[in-house]
């Protein structure tokens, strides 16, 4: 958010927004879970339960929706994925991740392979780009030594095959722009 052009809308949880106001952002738009904000021309922006951040609080997760072909995209960067989602579907990209990151103790703190397998027996989207750039992230410091990883992206694929899901992971570098070749959607499914 530092770097970019302080007129360009800040969509985000409260906590998010707190950060983009900070940063004197013109339009800074909070969404509670549940809460849709329609007034980008011809997309909606709808917030979902996402990832716990203590006790008392509950992140976001995004439903994204072109409203002229009816695409829709879910975000949720820690995989952490309501039930109540399975009502917002047909859901056409997830951006989720398929990388379980732990801590000795802890546990998952990104949990990946088992909820994003589960994500798409729930939601069947065509295309699954995963956060954590599928396993090739490098990490520094202290706590490197206690991080543990476990998955990657042929063997999420090859996870999806064998449930006979059809969903498409793509698996791009950092900074790579990728075509989303999406079928379109059937009258039915709007």
């Amino acid at each position: 958010l530092q770097a970019l052009d302080r007129t360009i809308p800040v969509v985000g949880s409260p906590g998010a927004i707190k950060v983009a106001q900070s940063l004197h952002y013109q339009q800074a738009i909070a969404l509670e879970h549940g809460e849709t904000y329609a007034q980008l021309a011809g997309v909606t922006i709808k917030a979902l339960p996402g990832s716990p951040i203590g006790p008392q609080l509950v992140e976001n997760g995004y439903l994204i929706e072109d409203l002229t072909s009816g695409h829709k995209l879910y975000y949720e960067p820690h995989g952490y994925h309501a039930p109540s989602l399975k009502q917002e579907t047909p859901i056409d990209v997830a951006i989720v991740p398929i990388v379980d990151l732990k801590l000795p103790l802890l546990g998952p703190i990104i949990r990946g392979q088992e909820q994003a397998l589960k994500l798409c027996e729930w939601l069947h989207p065509q295309v699954i780009v995963p956060t954590a750039a599928g396993g090739d992230v490098q990490f520094s410091g202290l706590l490197t030594v206690l991080l543990s990883s476990e998955g990657e992206a042929a063997a999420f694929q090859k996870m999806l095959a064998d449930k006979g899901l059809s969903t498409e992971v793509l698996d791009p570098k950092p900074g790579e722009r990728i075509p989303l070749n999406l079928e379109p959607h059937p009258a039915s499914r709007r």
